[in-house]
């Protein structure tokens, strides 16, 4: 039984890493000497969107924890809970669209520089607020 069940752990966390861009450190932490993408070198853009104007807005503190656990699986279920909390927190106007980015630093192959890369984005808009 304890086989089948580190098995079943196992796959799902590569399901997860593949589907919803697990950090392979988190979860069972299968993987997590296979790459350098650590929930550290992932980090998080909010922006208020108007038709006037593009504003970037820093996470207030007391969702830091929420903003951990979306950086090391940003699913769609996870950015869409963080994007509801944080329109609370911010006082986002209802007009307005709010915009979450996912970026992970990435080294190029040939010379190692790090380089950021987009994993995922969610965007609130207006029209959808009664999701």
């Amino acid at each position: 039984m304890p086989v089948v069940l580190l098995v079943v752990v196992a796959l799902n966390q590569v399901r997860l890493v593949y589907s919803d861009d697990l950090n392979p450190w988190s979860g069972g932490g299968f993987g997590m000497f296979s790459t350098s993408d650590t929930v550290a070198d992932r980090h998080l853009h909010v922006y208020a969107l108007s038709p006037a104007m593009r504003r970037e807005h820093l996470p207030p503190e007391d969702l830091e924890e929420e903003v951990l656990r979306a950086l090391a699986l940003p699913s769609d279920r996870r950015l869409r809970k963080l994007n509801q909390l944080l329109r609370e927190r911010l006082g986002i106007a209802s007009t307005s669209d709010l915009e979450l980015q996912v970026w992970s630093r990435h080294y190029d192959a040939d010379n190692l520089l790090p380089e950021s890369r987009l994993l995922r984005h969610y965007r609130h808009t207006h029209a959808t607020a009664g999701e």
